[in-house]
C-alpha cells in the first residue's frame, strides 16, 4: 500500500446548492429555478440539508445523488477493484462490447461458413439464457408431473425441455459450446476454430458505427478491441476518434486498416487469412443495449460483421494465469487503477 494514491479529477463546485435545488424542488410545486435569486448562500444551503433532509429523517436521499466528486485511484489492492465493480460504486473501467445486430460467424467441420450457420450476438445471449426457441403447447400434465403450458427447449442441456414460466438451471454441457465458432490463429494469420466460453449483456452503452472500405460495417463501443493492421486497439484508438460532449464524432485523426474475415488460400489446403480493409467512416448511433462474447481456448478472438474483434476474456483470471506462468509479476496484478 505503500504506493497508494488518491487525487482529485473534478468534483460539482457548490454541492451543497446543488443538493437544496434538487430537494426544495422535489417538495415544491413551482419551477425552482425562477426563484435562485433568494436562494440561501452555499453554508446556508448545508445548514437546512442537515436539518430538513438529513435529520429530519424524510426517508428521501435523492437530492444527495445531484453532486459528484471524481477520483484517480491508483496502486489499491486488487480485492478493492473487485468489490466497487462488484457494488457498481461509480468506478470506471474499460467496457468493451457490441450491438444486438452483430452477426457472428460459426463454421462446420470442414471450416466453411453460411447464413446457417450465423447468428446475431443478442440471438445468441437469448439463446444462452433461455434456450431454444422451439416453444410447444402442453395441453395436459406430462409424465414427470409438468404442468400444462408453453415450453422452450433449454438450449445450454439439448435435453429436457422446461416450463417458459419457471425456467430451470443451465446444464453443464450445451450445445452453445459445441457450435465451431471461427477464431484467429495469431501467430500463422490463419482462421480456425473455438468455442464459447460465456455470453454477455452489457448493458446500454454508446455505440459507434464503424463502415470499411469493402462496405462492410461494425457497431461497437468505443473501448472495443480491434485487430488493426499494426495489432490491437481499441477502437478510439485506433481511428483517432475525437468526439463532442453528446458523443457525435467530430472527426477521425488517424488512417488505419481493420483485419476481416479471410481470403482462400489455395495453395495452404483452402485454408483463410486475414486481410486489412480501410476504415472509411464513423458515426454515432446513440445507446444501445450490448453483448459480448468470452472464447474459451488459446486464441481470445472472433469473427464479428466480418471483422475480427476481441473478446470479453476476464483479465483479471488470465493476469493470475501469467504470474503462474512466470510471465507477469505477481506485485503488478495485485494493485490496481480505476476512477
Amino acid at each position: 500500500m505503500d504506493k497508494f494514491r488518491v487525487e482529485v479529477i473534478a468534483q460539482t463546485p457548490n454541492p451543497q446548492t446543488v443538493i437544496y435545488a434538487a430537494m426544495h424542488q422535489d417538495y415544491s410545486d413551482q419551477f425552482i429555478i425562477d426563484e435562485q435569486e433568494n436562494w440561501p448562500s452555499e453554508s446556508k444551503c448545508g445548514e437546512i440539508i442537515v436539518k430538513r433532509l438529513l435529520a429530519g429523517e424524510r426517508g428521501h436521499y435523492g437530492p444527495l445523488e445531484h453532486v459528484q466528486i471524481v477520483f484517480n485511484c491508483g496502486y489499491f489492492p486488487h480485492s478493492v477493484m473487485q468489490q466497487a465493480r462488484t457494488h457498481r460504486v461509480g468506478i470506471s473501467f474499460d467496457v468493451q462490447c457490441l450491438a444486438a445486430d452483430t452477426e457472428i460467424t460459426f463454421v462446420n467441420i470442414e471450416g466453411e461458413t453460411s447464413p446457417r450457420l450465423k447468428k446475431t450476438i443478442g440471438e445468441l445471449y437469448d439463446l444462452w439464457t433461455n434456450g431454444e426457441k422451439a416453444i410447444r403447447q402442453r395441453s395436459i400434465r406430462g409424465r414427470n408431473g409438468e404442468p400444462p403450458g408453453e415450453y422452450r427447449r433449454d438450449c445450454k442441456s439439448g435435453a429436457t425441455p422446461r416450463f417458459l414460466k419457471a425456467p430451470g438451471n443451465a446444464h453443464q454441457e450445451n450445445r452453445i459450446r459445441q457450435m465451431r465458432l471461427r477464431v484467429l490463429n495469431e501467430e500463422t494469420g490463419e482462421f480456425t476454430t473455438g468455442s464459447i466460453q460465456d455470453v454477455m449483456c452489457s448493458g446500454v452503452q454508446p455505440i459507434y458505427r464503424l463502415t470499411l472500405e469493402d462496405g462492410k460495417t461494425l457497431d461497437c463501443t468505443v473501448n472495443h478491441r480491434l485487430l488493426t493492421e499494426r495489432g490491437w486497439q481499441t477502437m478510439g484508438n485506433a481511428v483517432g476518434l475525437i468526439t463532442d460532449s453528446s458523443g457525435n464524432v467530430i472527426q477521425i485523426t488517424k488512417p488505419i486498416s481493420l483485419m476481416c474475415n479471410g481470403q482462400t488460400v489455395i495453395e495452404v489446403k483452402k485454408k483463410l487469412i486475414s486481410h486489412p480493409v480501410k476504415v472509411l467512416k464513423v458515426e454515432y448511433l446513440g445507446e444501445q443495449m450490448t453483448y459480448d462474447i468470452e472464447v474459451e481456448g488459446k486464441w481470445h478472438n472472433f469473427v464479428a460483421n466480418g471483422l475480427v474483434v476481441h473478446n470479453s476474456f476476464r483479465y483479471t483470471g488470465q493476469q493470475f494465469i501469467e504470474v503462474l506462468e512466470e510471465k507477469r509479476s505477481r506485485r503488478c496484478i495485485l494493485f490496481a487503477s480505476g476512477w
